[in-house]
């Protein structure tokens, strides 16, 4: 870890100097009781107000984290960002970023990428762009919050709390800032989900909804950073492209209509599913060494060869994987997600817990 750069513990005091007063700035001080050279002050501020861990107070409250670390991060902000970050800053394919970046060097005999030129070319094609921007109300409703990952802190936050849907509500509107209208559907669409599925990962012991199975809540919270990386990574996948809002609106419904609570899946019912699941999943950072595939039911049915002849290490069971009775025969392929180092795709269930905000997300 980090020393703390010398004078860090005063971000607070300089920033209540500089937008109000010197007088205000020695009040806080005494108020919050730092010591001269302090290094957190945030975490002192957040005691102040009763809070039990300064990620309250950052998370929900405090609008300028930013501002405090912004020296940290110009120093260790590389001179030069390379295409493949970039691309991933931007939600841009990097054989898209490079071929720009040439064309705009082209007249410079051994100029290297130069991401801030990029940057600058990609601003100027969005101001002379007449088309509106797409946004989430416009493609995807208004059933969601801004940032979808904040979905999943009420969801932990009842949970953790043992608290209702009522409180859950309260929380959306009043500690993330939802919209009353957006808190109400939000928790109509999650309702129906559960209703239906019973995906129970996020349900206390008070549930409402289903008698939750308590293995099923095994890692939620741990693996909660991880979730909302990838969620909020599939948000800026989604609003980059017109196409990718249908694409993932469509899987969502295929998975809601057929996940299993207790052993859950993406289900795939023909090829063109199959193809279009794996072509999202690879989109969002899945390497196909992680792809898991199972083949269900008449294995001499020619669908299924033709995938068992292109997977041909999938596994193969006669029973069903989707939702429903298991006497009923049904072909279909499941797909989930094996754990690999320093992936950024949930795996196991986790991707399912993931699934499940994105799936009020894309009502």
């Amino acid at each position: 870890m980090m020393a703390p750069e010398k004078g860090s513990g005063r971000h607070l005091e300089a920033l209540a100097a500089k937008f109000l007063s010197e007088s205000y700035s020695y009040q806080a001080r005494t108020l919050l009781c730092i010591p001269k050279d302090w290094p957190f002050g945030v975490d002192a501020l957040a005691m102040a107000l009763g809070q039990t861990t300064p990620s309250t107070l950052l998370n929900v409250y405090f609008h300028a984290s930013h501002l405090v670390i912004a020296d940290r991060c110009e120093a260790l902000q590389p001179r030069h960002i390379t295409q493949v970050r970039l691309s991933t800053m931007l939600a841009k394919e990097r054989t898209a970023l490079s071929k720009l970046g040439k064309r705009l060097t082209a007249s410079q005999d051994g100029q290297s990428f130069d991401s801030m030129a990029v940057v600058h070319a990609l601003i100027r094609r969005l101001d002379s762009d007449d088309t509106p921007p797409v946004t989430k109300e416009h493609e995807l409703g208004s059933s969601s919050p801004d940032r979808w990952e904040l979905f999943f802190r009420a969801l932990v936050y009842r949970l953790e709390g043992d608290r209702s849907l009522e409180e859950m509500r309260d929380y959306l509107i009043e500690g993330l800032g939802v919209s009353t209208e957006v808190a109400d559907k939000t928790i109509s669409v999650y309702e129906e989900l559960v209703l239906e599925s019973a995906m129970d990962d996020f349900e206390p012991d008070s549930s409402s909804l289903v008698e939750p199975v308590t293995s099923h809540r095994v890692g939620v919270v741990r693996s909660g950073i991880e979730r909302e990386d990838f969620v909020a990574r599939v948000q800026a996948w989604t609003l980059s492209d017109l196409n990718n809002a249908t694409r993932l609106r469509n899987l969502m419904h295929n998975w809601k209509e057929r996940v299993k609570a207790d052993n859950p899946a993406i289900v795939c019912r023909n090829e063109s599913e199959l193809n279009e699941a794996l072509s999202i999943l690879r989109a969002l950072g899945a390497d196909d060494s992680q792809l898991a595939l199972r083949l269900h039911g008449d294995i001499d049915n020619t669908w299924l060869c033709q995938v068992l002849a292109r997977f041909p290490k999938s596994e193969t069971l006669s029973i069903r994987a989707s939702r429903g009775n298991t006497r009923v025969k049904i072909n279909e392929v499941s797909l989930n997600v094996r754990q690999k180092q320093n992936s950024r795709v949930p795996d196991g269930r986790d991707l399912h817990r993931a699934l499940v905000g994105l799936f009020v997300a894309a009502r």
